[in-house]
């Protein structure tokens, strides 16, 4: 059970980091990835609370990944 509770933990902090600095800076992360800045950041912050909704799901799962058997 060790190594999944590092596996989700791993990959909560992976989509926590990514949807926060969607929703924070979408400009600079177009930017970094040779995109255009868009005229309106919706979709792009849409995107980055689902992405941290999954991080908050991982969390769940890394915490107790029996009890979550669930949402894996």
């Amino acid at each position: 059970m060790l190594i999944w509770r590092i596996v989700f933990g791993a990959a909560c902090v992976f989509n926590l980091t990514i949807g926060a600095s969607l929703l924070i800076a979408p400009d600079q992360i177009a930017s970094t990835s040779g995109q255009a800045p868009a005229p309106d950041y919706f979709y792009a912050r849409t995107a980055g609370v689902l992405i941290a909704v999954f991080g908050i799901g991982y969390a769940m799962a890394a915490a107790q990944p029996a009890r979550q058997r669930g949402i894996i």
